[in-house]
C-alpha cells in the first residue's frame, strides 16, 4: 500500500466521522459559542438578526442605555444581573447543537420574548463558523491524518 492509499484510507474514515469532528469542536470551543451569543443578545439581536423584543419601563432603558448598554434605547438585552448570560451553554452531540441558559429565568425570558433568543443570526453564524468551527474542523482532521 502507498503513502497516498494510506491517506485516502484515512480520509474515509474522517469523512463518516466528520459530525462526530464537528460535535467534538463545538464542545472544545463551547465558551467561544456562549461568547457569541451572549454578543448577539448584548445588541438586542435574536434568531432572526431582528430585536429581541421592547423594554416597557423607559426609566429602566434609560439606566441600561446609561451604564453602556449596546442595544438600542428600549431594545432587550436579556442582562440585568448577569445570571442568565453566565447560565448560557453550547453542546453538542451527533444529532444535536444545543444552545440554552441553566438560569431558572429562562421560561419566564422565552414566554415573553420566544425561543428565538437562542440561536445564531446569519450574521453570527457566519462569524462562529469562519473563526471557530471550520478552523477547529481543520486542526482536528489534521490531527487524524497526522498531518
Amino acid at each position: 500500500m502507498t503513502a497516498f492509499d494510506e491517506l485516502i484510507d484515512k480520509l474515509k474514515n474522517i469523512e463518516s466521522d466528520l459530525i462526530i469532528t464537528l460535535s467534538d469542536v463545538i464542545n472544545d470551543n463551547s465558551d467561544k459559542l456562549e461568547d457569541a451569543q451572549k454578543n448577539q443578545m448584548s445588541l438586542g439581536k435574536n434568531i432572526d438578526d431582528k430585536n429581541i423584543g421592547r423594554l416597557k419601563n423607559q426609566g429602566y432603558a434609560k439606566r441600561k442605555k446609561a451604564a453602556g448598554g449596546k442595544a438600542p434605547l428600549n431594545i432587550a438585552d436579556l442582562k440585568n444581573k448577569g445570571d442568565f448570560y453566565r447560565g448560557i451553554k453550547a453542546s453538542a452531540n451527533k444529532d444535536t447543537f444545543t444552545l440554552t441558559s441553566t438560569d431558572d429565568k429562562k421560561p419566564f425570558l422565552i414566554k415573553r420574548y420566544s425561543d428565538k433568543i437562542f440561536g445564531y443570526s446569519d450574521k453570527t453564524f457566519k462569524k462562529v463558523k469562519d473563526v471557530v468551527l471550520v478552523p477547529g474542523m481543520i486542526t482536528d482532521i489534521k490531527k487524524q491524518l497526522k498531518l
